[in-house]
Parts: structure tokens; C-alpha cells; sequence
């Protein structure tokens, strides 16, 4: 690329072949030390500019994202003033030309666990942070939102089996107080034998190929053998990630080894990558030429997808939440009736979800909720597709009142690293009050059941399509406020 030589207010640039007028924002005139005649790819500037003014980054960042948005001719209307660029800088973006505003609202507080949260969401779709706000206030009125983070139990396979029993006895199920009771009086010391409680974990799939069954057959016996070996690797590439365990799932002659891992408050997919990968070379060693890794990623992971796998299993964390709602504050808030209420949930996310075959669908709108909450905090946003797999059940108790529960097996979030560093989603997350991963995936599912519990009220009492109108729409024209709901 050659920038040809012109006024310095508007220079044009030969990009691919096609001359282009430069945009408005390039300076009056390059930084001192850059040449303007220099042949520069897109990708380089930043280099070059740190290069030019070694001595002020922030200047020098800021100098390589206007020469972007001349070669580019980006419209004034993508914002670039006022952003540290260089807290973005080799972390979360390349090729940088701004950055995108979108509106943040926050709902709340909400009561989770009896502590109260302050949830902010980014969205561009009206009506949805109201829609969670109505949730959350009848959610409030009922006494908040009970939760549970449900981790692997490490024993032996009798211990488990057993631990499950207890988990999913009569008079057992459903609660989530007798759940941690058991799991602190039964499960940590089951038939005689200590048990450690580790979180679902993070994952990983690489896939080894074998030569032939024999080795294939030696591979599987040795990763059955040597756990602490392996453990002991993982675990030398950070400093932080804990490896919980793994699980080959052969295929001919191919390993699809899941690996899950501990990674503490960071969602920590490139801690188990690298980890994978010092893992799998130390395995070919042991069997050289007769075993190979094809990939670190075999897609059983499963990242950014909805799978079977991570809804049995799960990935990240695996939590449930509960929350009785009575039957008055159903209908004071929400406006409709248990029965109503039940029966609607039942044909739509069961009946409907089934015939549409979704896996992990049953639900109305939980991604909604869960692209907000991750936009708004700084989580890699493609994980939605994981993250969101929700299953929300309403029954009617034996007092008439509206039993809520809601699973989401497979939530990655993080509070440290990625893009939970950046300014506005740090801000984002110190107002919610979630100090930890896992305190951010009890918001998740709480702001998931007030979103659920809102939108099939709303179904139930024929008020979505108004709610719509006088949120989704504007009123008046595009950029004039909208009313605020009327009272049903």
C-alpha cells in the first residue's frame, strides 16, 4: 500500500487497487518522525506509529487508528475520541478504527441469595430491560432468587454414584438448601472416602490420531494411569488453572480427549489451549510417530455452540436457581394466573421447543438476557451460544403459588481478563457488585428467571406486542422517546 503524495487534510491512499478519499479525522499533518510517502499495510500502522513516538503510546495508538479510518474512509459517524486505545491494544482488537457505543440500562436491584445486585445490561432492543426489571421486582416481592453452583464431585465411581443418589432422593429434589446440605454432610465424606467439590470447569478437545487400534489402546490405558502426570503438566503452564480432569472419547483410531479445567475468575480459554497443547505434545513423545494431534479444537469442547455434550455435562459453570412466586404477586405485577402461566410454559418451551428440537431451548428468551449481561461486562459475546442454554420449568405448588426453577448448564463468564479489563465493562461489573465468576454467574441466572418470568406473563396476559410498541417503537418518529407503559 502507497500513500500518494497530496495535501496533508486530504491525502488519498491506494488501498487493494481503489483510490479513496481520507476521512475527516486524519490530522492536520502526521506525527513527527512518520513519512507520509511510506508503503504501510493496515495491520502495521500501529508498529510503525509506536516506532515514530516511542515515548507516548497512548498518542502514538491514537495516531495509527486515524491513519486506519483515512485509508478506510470511515464516516465520522463510528466515534473515535476519548478512548484508551492502548488498554485494547494486542489484547482485544486489531486493525482498530473506533469504537462502538451501545446504550447501557441497568435493572435491580435484584435479590439473589439475599444480597442485592445492581445489573447492568447493553442491549438495542427496547422493551427487554423493562421487560427484566418487571421480572426482578415480582422476583424481589417473593423473597429473591435461590441459587446453586453445581460442581463434579472427585471419588470413586461408587462414591459418585452414591453422591447422586442423595442429591436426587425423594423429599431431596427440587431444594436447593437440601442440595447443599447433602452436598456438605454426604457428599464430602461418601462411603468412607474423601471428596473434593471442583466447579464444572472450562474445556477443551484436542484430537489425537493414532497409527493403529494397538496404540490407540496403549494411549487410552496410559491416560487412565497417569492423571497426576498429566495434572502435573497442566498445571507447570499456569498459574492460576487447576486441572480437574478429562475424558477420551475414541473414534477408530482417533482420541477426542476432553479436557476440563478450574480456571478460577477467569473464563480461561486460552489457559486450557496452551495447556492442551503442552499436554498433547508430551503425549506424542511418549508414542512417537505412531500419534499425532490433528487439532487443539475437535469441537467437543463445545465452544460457541449449543451441543448435547455441554448440556449434560456442562462447561464453565452448571447452576440452578429457584424462586416461589405467589400467586397475588403474579397477578398484582405480572397480571395473569398460575395455571395460565404454567400451562403457556409448558406448550412453549416444552411442546414447542421439542418440536422444534432445540437442545437447550427450552426456554423464551434467555439469550436475550445472557448478550446483554455478557455485552455489558466485558464476556466474549460468540459464547452466547453455549451460555444461553437454558431450561425454565414453572409448576403450581401445593399452597396455589408459582414454583420457578431455572438450569443453565454452561455458563462461560470471567470477572478478570479478556475484555472484563476494559474501562466501561470494569465499571459495569464494580456496579454489579459481583466480585467473582462465579458471584456473576448467580446474576445470570437470576436476571434469566426475571426475564423468563416477565416475557411469559406478558404472553399470558396479551400485553407483548403493546409492550413492543411502545418500547421497540418509537413514538413519533425515529428518535422520539417512547411513553412509558401503560398499566394494565
Amino acid at each position: 500500500m502507497a500513500l500518494r503524495a497530496g495535501t496533508s487534510t486530504a491525502a488519498k491512499f491506494v488501498l487493494r487497487g481503489k483510490s479513496t478519499r481520507a476521512s475527516s479525522q486524519l490530522p492536520s499533518a502526521f506525527p513527527a518522525g512518520v513519512d507520509p510517502k511510506a508503503s504501510i499495510k493496515p495491520h502495521q500502522l500501529e508498529g510503525y506509529h509506536l516506532k515514530a513516538n516511542p515515548g507516548d503510546a497512548p498518542a502514538a495508538l491514537r495516531a495509527a487508528v486515524d491513519h486506519r479510518r483515512a485509508m478506510y474512509d470511515v464516516p465520522a459517524s463510528i466515534p473515535v475520541d476519548g478512548y484508551p486505545y492502548e488498554k485494547a491494544y494486542m489484547k482485544n482488537c486489531e486493525n482498530v478504527i473506533g469504537f462502538m457505543p451501545i446504550p447501557v440500562g441497568i435493572c435491580g436491584p435484584m435479590l439473589i441469595d439475599q444480597k442485592q445486585y445492581k445489573v447492568p445490561f447493553a442491549t438495542t432492543e427496547g422493551a427487554l430491560i423493562s421487560s427484566i426489571n418487571r421480572g426482578a421486582k415480582a422476583l424481589g416481592l417473593s423473597g429473591g432468587v435461590e441459587t446453586f453452583i453445581v460442581s463434579f464431585l472427585r471419588a470413586s465411581r461408587r462414591a459418585c454414584i452414591l453422591a447422586d443418589f442423595l442429591l436426587h432422593s425423594p423429599g431431596c429434589a427440587g431444594s436447593v438448601r437440601a442440595h447443599k446440605k447433602l452436598m456438605s454432610r454426604h457428599a464430602r465424606c461418601v462411603c468412607g472416602r474423601p471428596v473434593s467439590q471442583e466447579r464444572v470447569g472450562i474445556t477443551r478437545a484436542p484430537i489425537l490420531e493414532c497409527s493403529d487400534l494397538a496404540t490407540l489402546r496403549a494411549v487410552v490405558e496410559w491416560l487412565g494411569a497417569n492423571e497426576d502426570t498429566m495434572r502435573t503438566i497442566f498445571e507447570g503452564t499456569t498459574k492460576n488453572g487447576k486441572l480437574i480432569g478429562y475424558h477420551p472419547y475414541v473414534v477408530g483410531t482417533r482420541i477426542h480427549l476432553r479436557i476440563n479445567v478450574n480456571s478460577k475468575d477467569a473464563m480461561g480459554m486460552n489457559m486450557i489451549t496452551i495447556g492442551s497443547d503442552t499436554l498433547t505434545k508430551h503425549i506424542c513423545s511418549l508414542f512417537p510417530g505412531r500419534v499425532a494431534c490433528s487439532t487443539l479444537s475437535g469441537n467437543m469442547c463445545t465452544d460457541k455452540k449449543a451441543s448435547s455434550i455441554n448440556w449434560i455435562l456442562g462447561r464453565g459453570f452448571r447452576g440452578v436457581a429457584v424462586c416461589t412466586v405467589p400467586a397475588d404477586v403474579l397477578r398484582k405485577v405480572l397480571h395473569c394466573e398460575v395455571e395460565d402461566f404454567c400451562q403457556l410454559n409448558h406448550e412453549k418451551n416444552f411442546v414447542g421447543s421439542a418440536m422444534a428440537n432445540t437442545t437447550g431451548g427450552n426456554n423464551s428468551h434467555a439469550a436475550n438476557v445472557v448478550a446483554a449481561l455478557y455485552l455489558a461486562t466485558g464476556q466474549d459475546i460468540a459464547q452466547v451460544g453455549t451460555s444461553a442454554m437454558t431450561l425454565f420449568n414453572a409448576t403450581k405448588d401445593g399452597r396455589g403459588d408459582l414454583k420457578l426453577e431455572v438450569l443453565m448448564p454452561s455458563m462461560e463468564l470471567a470477572t478478570v481478563g479478556g475484555g472484563t479489563s476494559l474501562p466501561a465493562q470494569r465499571g459495569c461489573l464494580e456496579l454489579c457488585g459481583a466480585a467473582t465468576s462465579e458471584e456473576l454467574a448467580k446474576v445470570s441466572l437470576a436476571a434469566v428467571m426475571a426475564g423468563e418470568l416477565s416475557l411469559l406473563a406478558a404472553q399470558c396476559a396479551g400485553h407483548l406486542a403493546s409492550a413492543h410498541a411502545n418500547l421497540g417503537r418509537a413514538a413519533g418518529g425515529a428518535g422520539a422517546e417512547a411513553p412509558p407503559p401503560k398499566a394494565q
